[in-house]
């Protein structure tokens, strides 16, 4: 069993793979597997840069969205 599986393909998410962390459940997904969060974007996330951004896995976006 992978130690961080992705919410999306369910394949482990590696420390190089840009992997994202649900600030709702904290579950692991990779950038690449529909976050919409660009390559930029993700190195300004691993520098600090957007430490005031939370990002919510595809499944919480889509529970937050249903709520409202």
């Amino acid at each position: 069993m992978a130690a961080h599986p992705c919410v999306v393909c369910k394949t482990e998410v590696r420390q190089r793979q840009q992997g994202l962390w649900c600030d709702a459940c904290d579950l692991w997904q990779h950038r690449t597997c529909e976050s919409s969060v660009t390559q930029e974007e993700y190195r300004c996330m691993n520098r600090g840069e957007l430490a005031d951004i939370k990002w919510y896995c595809k499944d919480c976006s889509s529970q937050s969205t249903k709520k409202h």
